[in-house]
């Protein structure tokens, strides 16, 4: 949204419209969702000092450029998520409800090209384990979820990528989501499902726990990736460790070993865990 077409004034005058609207009507009908602009541009590095200028005013605001289906691509919305997070921008208060930074939709599935002009023709290129690392982050992150590709004509895989019940509860009820840390190729995100709450948020209970993502962005190599439990509020934890993606439970061997959490991550993908 921050490119060579950012006019905070025109946003502002829209949302006062649609603000007149849902006064008059009593209802708000419309999400107010901003386009990229100009494309990616270096202000989103700054995104923590210009997000504040529109986001009470919208509801999804576009952070980064188009994405498209490579792991360039992905791997360039790393940076941004995690400062949006550091700036308290997911879920903050924004046009007759919250505000999202939007890291554009999931080109997954059976998709076009950019600039080719035609219709859905080819299976993205995205191996399963980038699929599954940018799902990963768009939902850690809790950008709005669109898919881009032909629903149509979407195979198992995609399906099952789209409908983890798990990984979109993060998407949805979770909270405290952050970037921990990142050194070279190794990221690690977390996010917390509460066990209780309110009862708009019943659906969240039955995925409670604390999620970590566990991202290696290596393009060749295979990284152990590892975060101790206190640096994600586990400090002594000896429950459950769920492996979302496979759905299986990491017990043979334990994930943790004195208080570090590592998992084993392949070049370009992603360990997600739920500590429950």
């Amino acid at each position: 949204m921050f490119g060579n077409q950012f006019v905070p004034d025109q946003i502002h005058a829209q949302a006062k419209s649609i603000r007149a609207v849902a006064a008059k009507t009593g209802k708000a009908a419309i999400v107010y969702s901003l386009s990229p602009g100009g494309g990616f541009a270096e202000d989103t590095l700054h995104i923590q000092d210009l997000a504040p200028l529109i986001n009470k005013d919208v509801n999804m605001y576009r952070v980064t450029g188009d994405d498209w289906d490579t792991w360039d691509a992905v791997a360039s919305h790393f940076g941004v998520a995690a400062r949006a997070a550091a700036a308290s921008l997911i879920g903050a208060p924004g046009l007759e409800g919250k505000s999202w930074p939007d890291l554009d939709m999931l080109p997954f599935g059976f998709i076009t090209s950019p600039g080719s002009g035609k219709l859905p023709y080819k299976n993205t290129t995205l191996s399963k384990g980038q699929q599954y690392a940018q799902m990963s982050l768009w939902c850690m992150a809790k950008s709005p979820l669109m898919f881009g590709g032909d629903a149509t004509v979407l195979d198992p895989f995609t399906l099952s990528l789209l409908s983890n019940p798990s990984v979109l509860a993060i998407n949805s009820f979770s909270t405290g989501n952050r970037q921990v840390s990142m050194k070279n190729a190794s990221i690690v995100w977390t996010a917390t499902i509460a066990s209780s709450g309110s009862s708009s948020a019943a659906g969240a209970v039955a995925h409670a726990g604390v999620y970590v993502a566990l991202f290696n962005t290596d393009t060749t190599s295979s990284h152990k990736v590892s975060v101790a439990l206190d640096a994600v509020g586990l400090k002594g934890f000896s429950g459950k460790v769920l492996n979302v993606w496979s759905g299986k439970n990491e017990d043979h061997p334990s994930p943790i070993s004195n208080g570090i959490l590592s998992a084993n991550v392949e070049p370009t993908s992603v360990v997600l865990l739920r500590l429950a």
